[in-house]
């Protein structure tokens, strides 16, 4: 019997995709150990108007991507993936902090799904990802 991820954690779309993007990255772990640094910033959620203030005070920033690899490919010194749904878009924040690490020399690119994802990741790892982002 096969269940949906979205149904067995009963989340939403993007949350469903970063989740199936991050146990497609621990099964990727056994062969290549070096994933493991690969990590989600919690950056979304609605939150109280204190906890709010108490994120901002710890160094919470809007705009900062879903996903990053800081694992350098020779030509970027990492990799921050923005996931969102099909129908997503990049907010501000969020173009104003992918202009800040391009000119720092990360790697940013913006997919609409787990599969978008991995696809980005592994094309990074062989070196053949750009920082073309359409946003």
């Amino acid at each position: 019997m096969r269940f949906s991820v979205k149904k067995l954690y009963k989340i939403n779309k993007e949350d469903a995709e970063l989740i199936a993007f991050f146990d497609w990255v621990r099964w990727q772990q056994i062969r290549n150990p070096m994933l493991a640094v690969i990590h989600h910033v919690q950056n979304e959620g609605k939150t109280t108007l204190a906890q709010g203030a108490r994120n901002k005070a710890k160094g919470k920033r809007a705009g900062v991507p879903d996903i990053t690899v800081p694992i350098p490919n020779g030509k970027f010194h990492g990799l921050y993936i923005e996931l969102k749904t099909t129908s997503g878009k990049i907010s501000a924040a969020q173009k104003e902090f992918i202009t800040l690490l391009h000119g720092l020399g990360y790697c940013v690119r913006v997919a609409f799904s787990s599969l978008g994802a991995i696809d980005i990741l592994k094309d990074y790892l062989k070196e053949r990802v750009t920082n073309d982002v359409r946003h």
